[in-house]
C-alpha cells in the first residue's frame, strides 16, 4: 500500500480566513483554496516540507490561477509542480462526471500503482455540492484512499470506489520524482525486502555448512584395533564374512552396537535353552 501524504485542511484555522481572491472578489482559503491545498499536500511530501495551503495559495493569486467566481483554474497544477522540477498533467480534457466506464479511470489506477499521486476534481455527490479537488493517493479493492482539503469523515477519506468512479470530473496526475529532498538515503519498502531477501538467499549455503560442520559426526572404526573392547567379540565372529581380517572394516558405531545386541540375545536364548 501507498504511503500516506502530508494531509492539510483548506479550512485550518491558520489559514483558512486569508484571503484567495480574483480581482473582484472576496473569497478565501476555506472556501475556495482546495486546488492549491492538494497541490501544497504533493509538494509538502515531495519538494519542500515548507509549503502550504497558505504559501500555494498566494502564490496561485498572484500568478492569476484564481478563477473568478469559481476555485482554481486547471492549468495551475502543471506550474505549481514545475516550479520545484515535478511533472503534472492533466488526463482529460473534458468532463467524464457519470461516466464510469471511462477508460481515465483506470490509467489514474495505473499511475497510482506505480507510486505517483492523483489530485482529481470532483462533481456533485459525496465530496462537494458542486466542484472540488481532492489528492488521491491509493485505491485498495474498492477502497478509495484520499487526503480531502475540506474534510476528515471517512467517507471521504476512505470513499467508496465505485461512487468516486462517477462523481469525477477530471484527473491531474503528479510523476513521482526519483529523487526526494531529505530522503535520497531511504529506501522503500520494495528496495528494502529485494536486498534482505538476496542477504538471506546468500547466507543460507554458507548456513547449512556451519550447521553440518557442527552436527555430531558418526563414528566409523576403520581397523579392528579401532573397535571398543566391548564389541571385538562381535566383530572378530563377523570377520570372515566382511573384511576377513579386518585391516579395513568401515563399521558405523550404530552396526557395531546391534552386532552385540544379537550376539547377547542369541547367548541369552541359548541359556534358557531355545536354541
Amino acid at each position: 500500500m501507498n504511503a500516506q501524504p502530508v494531509s492539510y485542511l483548506q479550512t485550518d484555522a491558520r489559514w483558512k480566513n486569508v484571503l484567495y481572491a480574483a480581482a473582484g472578489e472576496s473569497s478565501t482559503i476555506g472556501g475556495s483554496g482546495c486546488g492549491p491545498t492538494a497541490m501544497a499536500m504533493v509538494l509538502a511530501t515531495w519538494a519542500d516540507p515548507k509549503v502550504t495551503p497558505l504559501t500555494e495559495c498566494k502564490w496561485a493569486q498572484a500568478h492569476g490561477y484564481k478563477a473568478k467566481g469559481a476555485g482554481t483554474w486547471h492549468s495551475y497544477f502543471a506550474a505549481a509542480a514545475a516550479r520545484y522540477g515535478l511533472t503534472s498533467r492533466m488526463l482529460n480534457g473534458a468532463s467524464i462526471y457519470g461516466n464510469a466506464n471511462s477508460m481515465y479511470h483506470d490509467i489514474a489506477k495505473e499511475a497510482l500503482a506505480r507510486g505517483d499521486l492523483v489530485i482529481a476534481c470532483m462533481g456533485p455527490g459525496t465530496w462537494t455540492r458542486g466542484g472540488h479537488f481532492v489528492l488521491v493517493w491509493d485505491i485498495v479493492g474498492n477502497v478509495v484512499y484520499i487526503n480531502d482539503p475540506a474534510s476528515r469523515k471517512p467517507e471521504r477519506t476512505r470513499g467508496n470506489y465505485a461512487v468516486f468512479r462517477r462523481q469525477v470530473k477530471y484527473y491531474h496526475v503528479i510523476t513521482r520524482p526519483a529523487h526526494i529532498p531529505g530522503k535520497e538515503d531511504e529506501m522503500s519498502e520494495a528496495e528494502i525486502r529485494k536486498i534482505v531477501d538476496k542477504a538471506i538467499q546468500d547466507a543460507i549455503p554458507k548456513i547449512v555448512l556451519q550447521v553440518i560442520d557442527h552436527l555430531p559426526q558418526p563414528v566409523v572404526y576403520k581397523t579392528l584395533d579401532e573397535v571398543p573392547d566391548w564389541g571385538k567379540e562381535a566383530v572378530t565372529k563377523r570377520l570372515s564374512s566382511i573384511m576377513g581380517n579386518g585391516a579395513s572394516l568401515d563399521l558405523s558405531k550404530d552396526l557395531l552396537r546391534a552386532w552385540v545386541i544379537q550376539d547377547r540375545e542369541a547367548e541369552r536364548m541359548q541359556e534358557m535353552g531355545m536354541d
